[in-house]
């Protein structure tokens, strides 16, 4: 009887830490659709437009490749957003002209202009306060999202979602 009282208050513990886990998962979320929805609104970009012109107003002049990398983008993505990016005149390409196959991207005036008076990413905003803390807290936070994610990610999980009905309680 001990063991199974031990049992339930153990699940009750976790239930607890899951309700806060989800919370946390959401407020971030919500966070960065805000901030999304904002610059969309006054700024006609898109938060990895916005990455994109940051990192090329900190260094002009790199590949699509190189920008992908920076401002973590698949290449495939990468392309469509520096077209969209071509066309409100924030950026051009120019090609190397050793090499004709190499092109490169440059932020324009318009686009320097944007980036001026646009807010900082929240993703920035991260950067900088997760600075602020000891190299330890930045550690164990960069593996408890890791073992997060790989735990979203396993088979068994998407297995289960993919099993579940709507009158199924997956949490």
């Amino acid at each position: 009887m001990e063991v199974l009282n031990i049992k339930e208050a153990r699940s009750e513990q976790i239930d607890q830490y899951l309700e806060r886990i989800f919370l946390v998962l959401r407020n971030i979320a919500h966070l960065s659709s805000i901030y999304s929805k904002y610059l969309q609104k006054n700024f006609d970009v898109t938060t990895s437009q916005l990455l994109c012109l940051r990192a090329l107003a900190h260094k002009d002049g790199l590949s699509a490749g190189e920008i992908g990398r920076r401002i973590f983008i698949k290449p495939g993505t990468i392309t469509g957003l520096i077209d969209r990016l071509e066309v409100k005149g924030l950026v051009r390409r120019t090609r190397v002209h050793k090499d004709r196959r190499v092109i490169n991207v440059e932020i324009t005036q318009a686009g320097r202009d944007l980036v001026a008076s646009a807010p900082v990413p929240v993703q920035s905003l991260l950067a900088i306060n997760l600075k602020k803390l000891s190299l330890e807290e930045v550690e164990r936070m960069t593996q408890a999202l890791e073992r997060l994610l790989k735990l979203m990610q396993s088979e068994e999980v998407t297995t289960e979602l993919t099993l579940a009905t709507s009158e199924d309680q997956v949490f």
